[in-house]
């Protein structure tokens, strides 16, 4: 589909094409103005004068917002043209940001016939408009908070107890961090270095015998029984993570570690993940996704998921965490033991499974992480 200027008949660069309509009228105006309405021409739908019934002034304020998206209109240069429209110029401030670029150029132009347009309402738009920047700063405001309230998070495991049906156990309210992966062995893996900019990030290149033998390490940290023996597994030494120490490969079989039933760290269970996961109520809480981020967040960047008067962070997004089991499902070509892993990355789409099978437990890459648990024993009767 080709986008055009309403007045000139150019073409306009980059015409997304959205899956769906962003409903970004109802988050401004909140009157429900835009119906849904999948594959629609981003410049086609914001800019055509005939497209939907709805008001120049929302079609303008959508425009805007998804010009914010992409960086060519900012939250400053918007207050600008808010504080210009306000003071009733004959002379609005143009917000988009680099007017020498021919295709910022255009979008400048297009907004200018907006704003000059006949029947733009321009009180309901500045109306719009000073709602949307309120909003953004509120957004703003909360997130520095939210932040400022669990900057620490990243440097100290903190464990929630998770009642479930038939057991209880603690679980970990965020991802293991690089900061606590170094702290204990020593190195970052992914020979990522030791910047203290991704101290707060969630660890990643770990396969599922790193992530083990990590919790094993914790375990003997702590004084507390190991859950995983290895004394019947002969590593492949060739397969060290690079400065830690740790083995992936293996060069005999059987290559399944003795599951000790002990109260140290361990992976959690498929059963403990979906369980946890099954308490979520909020559908619509925001996550880390290919839809918000293209690359990993801090742990403990974003609301967290309530669940039974507990805080759990990044449940679902930024990073796949490891189980405990085995997936025993058929695979045509397999070698090896497949683990599932939990969750979603911020490579998946967020309407994605959380689960996501067939990880060879030799394997790791940028995208999957680790949360631990521990078993809560009953306590001996006297």
């Amino acid at each position: 589909m080709n986008c055009h200027s309403a007045a000139e008949g150019r073409k306009l660069p980059f015409c997304l094409q959205v899956r769906q309509l962003l409903l970004l009228a109802v988050l401004v105006v909140s009157q429900g103005l835009f119906a849904q309405k999948a594959e629609v021409g981003f410049c086609h739908f914001f800019l055509s004068e005939t497209s939907l019934e709805v008001p120049s002034s929302t079609r303008l304020m959508g425009y805007l917002i998804e010009l914010l998206k992409v960086k060519v209109v900012s939250v400053e240069s918007l207050k600008k043209l808010q504080v210009s429209l306000a003071d009733n110029s004959t002379e609005f401030l143009n917000p988009v940001l680099n007017k020498t670029s021919s295709d910022h150029k255009i979008h400048a132009e297009q907004i200018g016939l907006y704003l000059t347009g006949a029947d733009l309402d321009k009180k309901e738009f500045l109306q719009n408009l000073s709602q949307f920047l309120k909003d953004q700063d509120q957004v703003r405001e909360s997130k520095e908070q939210s932040r400022e309230a669990t900057q620490d998070k990243y440097k100290q495991m903190k464990f929630n107890k998770v009642v479930m049906p038939n057991s209880t156990i603690l679980m970990m309210d965020t991802h293991v961090t690089q900061k606590m992966w170094f702290d204990l062995m020593g190195a970052h893996p992914g020979h990522i270095g030791t910047d203290k900019e991704i101290l707060d990030l969630p660890v990643t290149y770990i396969t599922w015998w790193s992530a083990i033998q990590y919790a094993n390490s914790l375990s003997k940290k702590e004084n507390l029984e190991p859950v995983y023996g290895f004394d019947h597994i002969q590593f492949d030494p060739s397969t060290w993570l690079a400065g830690g120490g740790l083995h992936s490969g293996i060069l005999n079989a059987p290559n399944e570690p003795v599951i000790n039933d002990t109260d140290g760290y361990r992976l959690p269970t498929l059963e403990e993940q979906k369980w946890i996961r099954s308490k979520i109520t909020n559908v619509v809480h925001q996550e880390w996704s290919k839809e918000t981020t293209t690359t990993i967040q801090p742990v403990a960047e974003l609301e967290p998921y309530n669940i039974d008067g507990n805080r759990f962070y990044d449940l679902q997004g930024n990073v796949y965490e490891w189980s405990q089991d085995q997936d025993m499902s058929p695979g045509e070509g397999r070698k090896g033991i497949y683990r599932f892993t939990m969750g979603r990355s911020v490579i998946d789409d967020k309407n994605q499974s959380v689960i996501i099978p067939n990880q060879n437990q030799d394997f790791s890459n940028a995208y999957i992480g680790l949360r631990l648990v521990r078993t809560v024993k009953p306590k001996a009767k006297p």
